[in-house]
């Protein structure tokens, strides 16, 4: 029997967060942003400890007209991963929208909420607009902002969006559910991508692209940002990779890779990069091998990677691919990248135990712009 058609209704009205939340310290931490010598701090954010690892973006709009039933329902989808060797199966439940045709249908969170979601990091990373706040003991973050100024960071970004897609996306981030369980099956979270979404000021969805909107994230994002373990990227040079699993990589890279040097080789399977951004959609791993040196092209063309990256197949009987070993250096961009985040973090760490003043903090940042012989030696060493 097809499930009850949930009631739609516009955003509702939720309270905006106090003058306080703008100014909270956890938030200025995170818009702390470390400015690296070839990069301003507009190319700059923040990628969230397991919630980006959470794979929730992989299923395609084209894949999903496939799925639907008649009544436009998809299924409950669920599928397994890892993430810092422990074990976690991730549930989405689709969200139910009325879409621009007038029609009620249901759609997976995919590539472009992904990006959407990102791009509202971003603007949280800015003064003003990233709030965090406590309240009854209870801990919330998100962002205000309108839709003009979403758009307007899209498009900068490589991804031009209509208003309706951006309002859509915001849409499905908000009904859909995503739940998380650890091993022994224990229900560890279940929430909405934005658990809150709301138009201030404004009773029409869309007709003002200038009206002002709140959105909360999720309590993932939140934890991340009370505990620091957010990281710093570029997320300039991220959006604009064309491949979405390009994008996935670079982040894990970020995350994962804190001891990049031009003597260290990071080491990642095939079978792991499938199970844990399940972004692999050939139909058979000689398929996957392709796309995935595809992928490993473009992170060497965008200087993330050096472009002597090493893919060792293991074969069983017959020579069908078991798996495949993948082994890569770090570009000296990415290099950069991940120590400025590294010094990031330990300058954020110390200001919230309170041994750096944040006047302190920012004649460190200022050092950083001015270590040209920092970056001249690292652009000397790669060519050794």
């Amino acid at each position: 029997m097809p499930r009850k058609t949930p009631k739609q209704s516009q955003p509702s009205k939720i309270e905006m967060p106090s003058e306080d939340a703008f100014t909270t310290q956890q938030i200025e931490l995170f818009q702390s942003l470390l400015p690296q010598p070839q990069f301003d701090r507009d190319k700059l954010s923040n990628t969230i400890d397991l919630w980006d690892a959470v794979p929730k973006y992989f299923v395609t709009r084209r894949k999903m007209n496939s799925m639907r039933n008649q009544g436009g329902y998809l299924k409950k989808i669920k599928c397994d991963f890892m993430h810092r060797k422990s074990g976690y199966c991730v549930e989405i439940t689709p969200a139910r929208i009325t879409d621009e045709n007038d029609q009620e249908i249901e759609y997976y969170p995919s590539e472009r909420e992904e990006a959407v979601e990102d791009a509202l990091r971003k603007i949280a990373a800015e003064q003003t607009y990233g709030f965090f706040e406590i309240t009854d003991k209870l801990k919330n973050s998100g962002v205000t902002f309108t839709l003009y100024g979403l758009m307007k960071e899209l498009k900068k970004r490589g991804h031009t969006y209509s208003y309706r897609q951006i309002v859509d996306s915001l849409d499905i981030m908000n009904k859909c559910n995503i739940e998380i369980r650890g091993q022994n099956d224990e229900v560890r979270y279940s929430s909405a991508i934005l658990p809150e979404v709301a138009e201030v000021h404004r009773k029409k969805y869309i007709s003002n692209p200038k009206a002002r909107w709140v959105v909360r994230f999720n309590a993932l994002v939140t934890e991340s940002i009370w505990a620091l373990t957010y990281r710093q990227y570029n997320y300039d040079k991220v959006m604009r990779y064309k491949s979405q699993l390009t994008r996935w990589l670079h982040k894990r890279l970020v995350h994962n890779f804190t001891q990049a040097d031009h003597m260290n080789k990071y080491h990642i399977s095939y079978s792991t990069i499938k199970r844990d951004s399940r972004l692999l959609s050939g139909k058979n791993p000689r398929e996957d091998l392709r796309q995935l040196k595809s992928t490993l092209d473009e992170l060497c063309r965008e200087k993330a990677i050096h472009e002597g990256y090493q893919v060792t197949v293991e074969r069983g009987p017959r020579g069908k691919i078991l798996d495949a070993k993948i082994e890569l250096f770090a570009h000296t961009d990415l290099i950069h990248e991940i120590r400025t985040s590294n010094q990031r973090h330990q300058l954020n760490q110390k200001q919230l135990e309170g041994r750096v003043t944040g006047e302190q903090a920012n004649s460190e940042s200022r050092q950083v712009k001015r270590r040209k012989s920092f970056l001249e030696y690292h652009k000397n060493a790669s060519k050794t």
